[in-house]
Formats: structure tokens, C-alpha cells, sequence
């Protein structure tokens, strides 16, 4: 496994604008995304994990081809894949296309870039080097190191105002691998502009229980909220309303574009659905109660049996009606022998032998109840 180590080399980063601030141990960390004023939003143009990209792979140190970062190349013989690229391994990053070890990668991926948008900067995670990034063919720097697993946003490049232009941009980068493990992913954000005077707003989190006998719900809510001069903007959201989501926080992304379909802002909240459903138990009798004397006692053996909405196996219980005894966990479908009886003390204790999981004791009537992975109870029920 390789040592941490991070390192960026000097020459040429002030002028290519990666963004720094104070390092520790020869580590370079990133500011995060410029804030943007309050008539624009900060979004990315080119998220992490983006399809699309055109690229291909070289020997290391083999030479590129003339003009291939220049938006004008023609890269259509070019292999077509998703980020991030890698070779896989013992990190958690996400592999969608193959780089191979000890290889050089050149990647070119168009994105369009809406009228007004500011502040662009390039992110990358990257194991092992960028050897340089390119914004339609300009140079935003590049002889970067980086040692372990990427981390995404390790290193930004400001992209110069003067280079952007409304519409298609070409975005390029010219990476190396020294063997280990390899990993590249980018994204682009921007400041975009909203129409003048529009405000654009989603929802506040939404909370809810499940629907009945469901591990999820069917949720309705409402609309991103717009005010001011807003005509022609349309926004739709991802997952619409209406949307069956399952048990858990649910990541709900609004995006705004105007009348000529380019994106104008975003904004996200969250439906958080909650499992509030009991399991269902109870115990069927493989031979039913009978009495015996000296002591007094009845005696019988029971499958336990219980369901849930949400949890493939929810813990089973047996307490004493007559005391604060309670025993568990078991499981669905688990063999288990109980004898009740006034003089008995209330214990369990594995059998010497036979299918039964447990043997049990109880002074009062044995109860029975589940417990889900979300701590709902169900209501006890006798065994009898």
C-alpha cells in the first residue's frame, strides 16, 4: 500500500489559479466553491460521475496528439465512457471506465456553459498525477502530485472569465498513472445567474411514516417556490412528487431552466421517510400445553414466528406475565419449549439435545413480542 503524501509542485500553480489555503505536512488543500451572490446559485455544470467523456489511453510518457486539447479536434475515433476512471482496488472510489495501470489518460468532455454563469473552477480526485488541465484549449495548469486513494475535490482550477463563452466549452486533462492504484473524476461548477429579480426556493424537508406494509411511502410535496420576474422558467425536480422513496432520507434535486433550456440555478431538500410499523408475531404450537404434577406446570413447544415491512428478521421476545423476566433475542421460525408454572423460576437455558433452540420458564402466562431494526414493538401476545 502506498504512504499518505501528498505534494503539489510549485512552478507554474499560482498562474494556473489553483485555489490553496495554508498547507501542513506538504499536504495542498482547496478552498470550496466561490460563494455566489444572492441572484445567482452555485451549480455544477459537469457533476462527479458524468457520462460522455471522450478519451483515450497512452503509453506513459508517450506524446499526445497535436491539438488534441484544442475544442476543434476531432476525438470521434475516441473510446466513449463515464468517470471516474480508474483500476479499481482497495479504495472506495467509483469506477465506471477502465484506466489502466502505469498508463498515461487524455479526456475530453464538451459542457455547456449558460449565459451569464461566473466563477467557473474545475475539481478533480486524482491518483496519481494531472499533468495538466485545459479550458478550450487554454492551459489552466497542471504537475500535480497526489499519493493513496483520490479524495474528490483534492485540487480546483479557476477557469479565467476571458476563456468561458456561453454554449458548448471544451474541457480537456492530460493525466498519468505510476502504478498502485489509478483514479481520475472531474466536475465544473459555476455561479449561475437568475432571471433579475427571481427568487427561486425549494421546499423545506418533508417527514412521514411509511405506507402500510411497506418499506417506503408514496410522497406528495410541494413545488419549488419562484418570486419576482421568473417568466419562462421551469423547474422540475428529481425525484418528482409523487414518487414512491423507501425508509430512510431521500435526496430530492430541484433544477431551474430558462426559456432556452440552459439551467439557471438549483436547489435540493430532503424526504425523510420513517418505518413506524410494528412486526408482526406470534407462536403456533408444535405440541400444545399439557399439564404435569410436582410441580404444578404445564408444558408445550412452540415455533416462533415473526414478519416486518422493512427488517428480514425481526428479534423475537418471550417475557412472564407474572414477572419482570424477558429472554431473547430469537429468530423467525426458531423450535422453542416453554413451561409455565406458579412454583417454576422464571429462566432459560440451552437444551442438552433435539431441534429446540431454548428451553423457557415462566411463572405467569408466556408473552410474546418482535422488535424491528427501527425499535417498533409489537403488541405481546400469549403462547397458548
Amino acid at each position: 500500500m502506498k504512504n499518505k503524501l501528498l505534494i503539489a509542485v510549485a512552478t507554474g500553480l499560482l498562474a494556473a489559479g489553483l485555489n490553496t489555503l495554508p498547507a501542513q505536512a506538504g499536504e495542498v488543500l482547496v478552498a470550496s466553491d466561490t460563494p455566489c451572490g444572492v441572484d445567482a446559485l452555485s451549480t455544477d455544470l459537469l457533476p462527479y460521475q458524468a457520462p460522455g467523456y471522450r478519451y483515450q489511453v497512452i503509453g506513459s510518457g508517450v506524446p499526445p496528439p497535436a491539438g488534441w486539447e484544442q475544442p476543434a479536434y476531432d476525438d470521434s475515433a475516441w473510446s466513449v465512457g463515464a468517470a471516474g476512471f480508474g483500476s479499481g482496488g482497495f479504495c472506495d472510489n467509483i469506477v465506471q471506465t477502465a484506466w489502466s495501470l502505469s498508463s498515461d489518460l487524455l479526456v475530453r468532455r464538451v459542457v455547456s456553459v449558460p449565459a451569464g454563469a461566473v466563477n467557473l473552477r474545475v475539481w478533480i480526485g486524482i491518483d496519481n498525477d494531472i499533468l495538466e488541465v485545459f479550458f478550450n484549449g487554454t492551459s489552466l495548469g497542471g504537475n500535480i502530485v497526489h499519493e493513496f486513494c483520490a479524495e474528490l475535490d483534492n485540487f480546483s482550477f479557476a477557469v479565467p472569465q476571458a476563456l468561458v463563452q456561453a454554449g458548448p466549452n471544451a474541457v480537456a486533462y492530460y493525466l498519468r498513472d505510476r502504478g498502485g492504484v489509478s483514479f481520475f473524476d472531474t466536475r465544473l461548477s459555476a455561479c449561475v445567474s437568475l432571471p433579475p429579480g427571481c427568487s427561486f426556493t425549494c421546499p423545506p424537508d418533508t417527514t412521514g411514516p411509511n405506507d402500510p406494509g411497506a418499506c417506503g411511502a408514496v410522497v406528495n410535496y410541494p413545488d419549488p417556490t419562484t418570486a419576482g420576474s421568473c417568466s419562462g422558467l421551469t423547474v422540475a425536480c428529481t425525484p418528482p412528487s409523487g414518487s414512491s422513496f423507501p425508509v430512510g432520507t431521500n435526496l430530492v434535486t430541484c433544477i431551474a431552466t430558462d426559456p432556452g433550456g440552459a439551467e439557471a440555478g438549483s436547489c435540493s431538500f430532503n424526504v425523510i421517510v420513517k418505518d413506524t410499523e410494528p412486526p408482526k408475531a406470534g407462536c403456533v404450537a408444535v405440541i400444545p400445553f399439557k399439564i404435569f404434577q410436582n410441580p404444578l406446570r404445564k408444558v408445550g413447544e412452540f415455533r416462533l414466528l415473526a414478519t416486518d415491512n422493512c427488517d428480514p428478521d425481526p428479534k423475537i421476545y418471550i417475557g412472564d406475565s407474572r414477572s419482570g423476566f424477558v429472554t431473547g433475542p430469537f429468530h423467525n421460525l426458531d423450535l422453542v419449549e416453554i413451561g409455565a408454572g406458579p412454583s417454576l423460576t422464571p429462566s432459560w437455558h440451552a437444551p442438552a439435545q433435539g431441534p429446540n433452540v431454548a428451553v423457557v420458564f415462566t411463572k405467569g402466562d408466556p408473552l410474546l413480542w418482535a422488535v424491528d431494526s427501527s425499535g417498533n414493538a409489537s403488541t405481546p401476545v400469549k403462547c397458548k
